[in-house]
């Protein structure tokens, strides 16, 4: 099976350190009530070991959305107010302070000097001993190395 999940939606640079606590408050709420685990993506392969699957494959993928350097094109800039406008939790968590979020965020995309520590995390994951399963996944694994993905 392949899962796919990014990890630390918000780490884009340069961001005003007045909300970085509000960031980690955020994640450790979300995921403290069950609804979300924005931090997801690093424990991806620890969780499908844990599930009892044996890992395969294990990569970060190139995302033109979610991890890029520089300014954000016009289409990521819209993806992205599509984004924080459907985050309910996000916003009734801010407060009053999430529109000035939203500006700030937009202005950290829009900058030339923007860059993003979010990763998008691909796991390829079996049940032990299915060897045809085995040799998908190590043509996907090259595959994937041959194209820089």
């Amino acid at each position: 099976m392949a899962l796919v999940e990014m990890d630390d939606l918000f780490a884009h640079e340069p961001f005003p350190n007045e909300f970085r606590d509000d960031i980690a408050r955020f994640y450790e709420e979300a995921k403290r009530a069950g609804r979300y685990d924005f931090e997801a993506g690093r424990s991806l392969a620890g969780a499908a070991r844990a599930a009892g699957l044996e890992l395969l494959h294990e990569s970060v993928l190139a995302d033109d959305e979610l991890s890029f350097a520089g300014a954000a094109k016009p289409d990521v800039l819209e993806a992205w107010r599509s984004r924080l406008d459907r985050m309910g939790g996000l916003k009734a968590f801010l407060g009053d302070r999430f529109t000035k979020f939203a500006e700030a965020f937009a202005a950290t995309l829009r900058s030339d000097h923007h860059s993003s520590r979010t990763r998008v995390i691909c796991v390829i994951a079996q049940r032990p001993n299915t060897n045809a399963t085995k040799q998908r996944a190590d043509a996907i694994s090259e595959s994937s190395r041959s194209t820089g993905a």
